[in-house]
């Protein structure tokens, strides 16, 4: 299961999506949150598909994707200058 938004800049990574009835298009991941994600076609606008419908392949490239995304950001977070301090409250 995909939840929560995530959003953040990336470099260009066009790649092909295919759905479920084989249709393809060349997009870049902009967005996943819930059940949904946001494609740049390919010179041209953005798409809101449902990962439903994306193939398998796809489904686990958005996972990957996110992943990716989360250890980046979590990297950025815990990531201190020597001497410095820094408390986590869980």
């Amino acid at each position: 299961m995909i939840s929560g938004l995530l959003l953040l800049p990336t470099q260009a990574e066009l790649r092909t999506f295919t759905n479920t009835e084989g249709t393809t298009i060349e997009a870049e991941l902009i967005k996943a949150s819930g059940s949904e994600v946001v494609l740049r076609i390919k010179g041209g606008p953005l798409a809101q598909v449902n990962i439903a419908t994306l193939s398998e392949a796809d489904k686990d490239f958005i996972q990957t994707w996110i992943a990716d995304k989360v250890l980046s950001r979590q990297v950025q977070e815990t990531t201190i200058e020597p001497g410095e301090t820094r408390r986590h409250y869980h």
